[in-house]
């Protein structure tokens, strides 16, 4: 049923843009499974042309070096559909990401220090990649000399890097196969970037860098923020915490612009004003409630803040930082809307951003929950408009197979807990 349906879905698709310049790359979540109502995501609400990379976002990987699925059954079942997805969209790339917020530093830090066990990932990870067909491999560790990390961190990034490269390259060659990519999900903060990061070296390695431009305020400053400014607020404590710093930070470090994929954000950051009658940017607040389906305490996915629009209170756009917020008796959002995506797609454009990475698919309105939304995916495809040209309205739904929704959440939101900034 899903590959018929996904076939009528292509020949409706006659305006689809193909040979973008610009990567689009989508982080796919696991755990998105797992919500109930409207929240709930699958592999089967993902369409074939909405990105140029999609990255399934998490497996993991032992002491040993030994790379895993984080969740076997359930996890295998998604790429072998998102592989059959790739005999529609015969430009789709799908890459597999380790690591995360969650699995934390120490374990990449033991495994890139020791030469046995780096080897021995080294090649799992070729073999594991081949076997699942996927096409790269996205690093995402967080962060190196961080979190439990030890200073070697940033050169031993480095020789993991070459290593597996050459270990690409050799496979490639013995196969007569594209050789797989290397991509990572890296640090917009610069202290911490500079930490850990070699940029210079790295850039050599990796295919591109997804930059992720985001969380830069939330319920922890103690006062409200956004979370994904464009540019900074006048006289702002922290100007580097915005995305046209961080990615010309990135770009002045040695990473051509041709490699940078900037983050943009489908989810938003919520608070609790202290005060009502005080309630601009700067309010003092605490972290906010959790959204009704992604459950996470100051986290909302957008389809569920345009949903709370629907029922009340204002939105805000703010000029200097080129973000909206959305203000409701106590409650306090700062995210993005088609409006703020589109000032940010011009912006990459015009500064010779080589993509855009969206953190994730299932934070955006996959399914036309809200009203206001004309179709699905709003966000994302706001951005694909500007860069490549409108894309079509999906006029007719896929078939969702039946998913076991009585298991436990894995894997909660890797953006609900943030000590970096």
């Amino acid at each position: 049923m899903y590959m018929d349906t996904i076939l009528l879905l292509v020949s409706l698709m006659a305006v689809v843009i193909q040979g973008s310049p610009y990567r689009r790359v989508c982080y796919f979540t696991n755990w998105s499974r797992w919500r109930q109502g409207i929240g709930k995501f699958t592999v089967y609400d993902v369409e074939p042309f909405l990105c140029t990379h999609i990255v399934y976002a998490f497996g993991t990987f032992d002491s040993s070096g030994k790379v895993k699925p984080l969740n076997q059954g359930p996890d295998e079942k998604d790429w072998a559909a998102l592989s059959k997805m790739k005999q529609i969209n015969k430009n789709l790339k799908l890459l597999l990401a380790l690591g995360g917020w969650n699995f934390g530093s120490v374990r990449f830090s033991n495994m890139a220090a020791n030469p046995t066990v780096r080897s021995k990932f080294i090649y799992n990870a070729v073999d594991f990649l081949r076997k699942y067909d996927f096409d790269g491999l996205d690093i995402d560790w967080e962060y190196p000399t961080a979190r439990g990390g030890v200073a070697a961190d940033k050169a031993n990034l480095v020789t993991l890097c070459k290593e597996l490269i050459d270990a690409f390259n050799d496979d490639a060659t013995k196969r007569g196969k594209d050789r797989l990519l290397l991509t990572a999900a890296v640090p917009a903060n610069p202290k911490t970037a500079e930490r850990g990061y070699d940029v210079m070296a790295l850039s050599k390695y990796f295919d591109f860098i997804n930059l992720m431009t985001y969380d830069f305020h939330g319920g922890w400053d103690g006062k409200t923020g956004f979370n994904s400014p464009l540019y900074a607020a006048p006289h702002d404590p922290n100007p580097t915490f915005n995305m046209d710093a961080a990615a010309k930070w990135w770009h002045g470090a040695g990473c051509p612009k041709d490699k940078i994929i900037v983050g943009f954000a489908t989810y938003g950051r919520s608070f609790t004003l202290r005060d009502p009658s005080e309630s601009g940017v700067g309010a003092p607040a605490s972290t906010g409630p959790a959204g009704p389906y992604t459950r996470g305490q100051g986290f909302w996915a957008y389809y569920e803040i345009c949903q709370s629009i629907e029922k009340g209170g204002q939105v805000i756009f703010d000029d200097d930082q080129k973000v909206p917020y959305y203000l409701k008796d106590t409650l306090w959002i700062g995210y993005d809307n088609e409006h703020s995506f589109t000032v940010k797609a011009n912006w990459l454009k015009e500064n010779g951003y080589s993509g855009v990475m969206f953190w994730a698919l299932d934070l955006d309105d996959f399914s036309n929950a809200c009203t206001t939304s004309t179709r699905t995916y709003p966000l994302i495809k706001t951005v694909i408009d500007i860069l490549d040209g409108a894309m079509p309205v999906r006029t007719i739904s896929t078939q969702v197979e039946p998913t076991d929704t009585t298991a436990a959440d894995t894997q909660q939101d890797e953006t609900l807990t943030v000590t970096d900034y």
